[in-house]
């Protein structure tokens, strides 16, 4: 990796916030959110099983107002509406830009996905709302200096303890990873490990971070896409104490490149697909959901395509995974911003699956045998512009990992 030279690192409060697009997206239970800067496609964004019921729900977050609202899968065909689940003073957003960022995980270990809320701008606090399984709990100040300005926050169970930590993404020119891990009450999240810093050299300038267990160890590891003209795929693994490798402050290249077009980048995601412990490659871009297995050392040929087909992904769409039906195998949302409608592609991968069986064509690798037809989910979803409603963001306990993929805007080729 020499291009990845070895950088200061990068103060934690930056004074200077860079405008990240707001208009995100549906989905998942175990999955990954990260952001990156308007007009580059490939973000991770999501929602939760709230309600611990083993199904993904989508959750919808009002910044102007601080109101929250939920709606349920039933795990056959449909998200149903339910009653507002929070509102609070707390975290309103009454910014032009609305930079706060919402993301879930289940913070205190009870199988519900919590709500935690990051001001960012030069305050850096960070709100917790627990789950009670038919509301959030009133929000509590669970850190105030974390996640500034333009940093990218996530949430994962990084050292394998079954509660998900805090996370937060430097980027810009010092490429710091920043950790607070849960103390398992939900309210508590401390320095631990190597300290705060558990990796100086990651995620430089506007690369798409996220998080997941990509080598099955039960702790969720880092990776991060460098998009345009290099279209590489970095990962560090976590050893429970920092993401760095014995001997070395580089992160391994697990995929060389994703694209050899700077206008024709990728959402990206990862999700477990073969249901072998470890999170594979989810690639996103013109109709399709390409997969690219994990080897547990880098994700590798060939590829598979769950979803292949241009009408499926249209344009201002937001692209989405989980489990929404509760049978185990990750699902392909799809959320029309426009009007509201979300559609899911249900599969049936079972676990350790052979993706060459589901998978026979040998020209595409189309997984015909264990995708099921295209339902209509919720039709009157919120719909949404940059800044207003926002799904929010989720990441879960390793090792079941399922990440979620957003377009934030027209997949390539649409």
């Amino acid at each position: 990796m020499t291009d990845l030279l070895r950088r200061n690192r990068r103060p934690a409060f930056i004074a200077a916030a860079l405008v990240v697009l707001a208009a995100t997206a549906a989905v998942v239970v175990r999955g990954q959110a990260s952001a990156q800067e308007p007009g580059v496609v490939g973000v991770a964004t999501d929602a939760g099983d709230v309600n611990g019921d083993g199904r993904d729900d989508l959750v919808r977050f009002v910044r102007s107002t601080g109101e929250v609202y939920v709606h349920l899968s039933d795990g056959r065909a449909a998200f149903r509406a339910q009653p507002r689940w929070l509102a609070s003073r707390l975290l309103v957003d009454g910014a032009a830009d609305k930079q706060s960022y919402q993301v879930l995980g289940d913070f205190n270990g009870d199988g519900r996905s919590d709500l935690a809320h990051f001001v960012r701008r030069t305050v850096g606090d960070v709100y917790v709302a627990l789950s009670t399984g038919s509301s959030f709990a009133a929000p509590i100040l669970a850190h105030d200096n974390f996640a500034y300005g333009s940093e990218v926050p996530a949430v994962g169970d990084v050292n394998g303890d079954g509660y998900d930590d805090l996370i937060t993404f430097g980027r810009g020119s010092g490429g710091d990873v920043y950790v607070l891990l849960s103390a398992g009450d939900g309210r508590t999240f401390r320095v631990g490990g190597a300290g705060r810093v558990w990796h100086d050299n990651f995620a430089y300038g506007s690369e798409v971070p996220f998080v997941g267990d990509v080598n099955g160890d039960g702790r969720d590891d880092i990776v991060t896409y460098r998009h345009q003209d290099t279209s590489r795929v970095f990962a560090a693994l976590s050893d429970g104490r920092s993401f760095y490798r014995p001997g070395s402050h580089e992160a391994p290249v697990w995929l060389p490149r994703i694209t050899s077009t700077e206008s024709a980048e990728p959402a990206l995601a990862v999700a477990d697909i073969d249901r072998d412990g470890r999170g594979d490659l989810i690639v996103i871009r013109n109709g399709r959901v390409e997969v690219w297995p994990s080897d547990a050392t880098q994700f590798t040929q060939p590829v598979y395509y769950v979803v292949d087909d241009l009408q499926i992904f249209d344009y201002d769409e937001t692209v989405g995974l989980g489990d929404f039906d509760g049978n185990g195998s990750t699902d392909v949302a799809v959320l029309r911003r426009a009007t509201g409608e979300v559609r899911v592609v249900a599969t049936t991968f079972p676990r350790d699956a052979v993706l060459s069986d589901l998978c026979p064509e040998a020209s595409a690798r189309v997984c015909t045998r264990a995708v099921r037809s295209t339902y209509l989910w919720a039709t009157g979803f919120a719909t949404y512009g940059p800044g207003e409603n926002e799904l929010a963001r989720n990441v879960s306990t390793a090792p079941d990992n399922r990440w979620l993929g957003d377009s934030r805007g027209p997949l390539p080729g649409n």
